[in-house]
């Protein structure tokens, strides 16, 4: 469903680019499959997450130059659901404020649900209004109570597609951040 594809931005805990991709190419892709794209908040970001003039693959870059690559290139596609799997992952405390300034700023501004999953409980102690902790393997109990609780924000049609990533939310925290 393409016209709830372009909704949803979504940023794994393992990136892949295409290998030959540098981030003017990715930009280009993102473009072509993206009903909105925001370059303005492109060069914005690209500035402020210093990668600016980098012309090297973005298979090349550190664990968290691709983080960051990936963060801007989803966020400029103004998702109404964002799904993160470890955000911060590799980031250094002050790219990760920079990155969930972004974030808190669009749930305030745009009204944007966002779900993180991450084993930083610390850190989404302070950032999230809800969470849930799910422990060993997902019980029914557990699938059907986390089914329970995004039933009551507004990302309901993502719903489907949580028991398919069953293995993604093992031994994870939740958060979820709602407008």
């Amino acid at each position: 469903n393409p016209e709830l594809k372009a909704k949803i931005g979504f940023i794994p805990d393992n990136l892949s680019f295409f290998a030959s991709y540098t981030m003017k190419n990715a930009v280009r892709y993102y473009k072509s499959i993206y009903p909105v794209w925001d370059e303005e908040r492109y060069q914005e970001m690209m500035e402020k997450f210093q990668l600016k003039g980098i012309k090297k693959k973005i298979n090349n870059f550190s664990k968290g130059m691709q983080k960051q690559a990936a963060f801007i290139l989803v966020m400029c596609t103004h998702p109404q659901y964002l799904i993160l799997d470890e955000p911060i992952d590799g980031l250094d405390p002050i790219i990760r404020k920079l990155v969930w300034k972004y974030i808190i700023d669009d749930v305030s501004e745009r009204e944007m649900t966002v779900l993180v999953s991450s084993h930083n409980l610390r850190e989404m102690e302070g950032i999230c209004e809800r969470m849930e902790t799910l422990i060993d393997e997902m019980s029914n109990t557990r699938s059907s109570r986390l089914l329970a609780i995004l039933n009551n924000y507004p990302i309901v049609s993502v719903n489907a597609h949580v028991r398919p990533f069953k293995k993604y939310w093992l031994n994870l925290i939740c958060g979820i951040m709602v407008p």
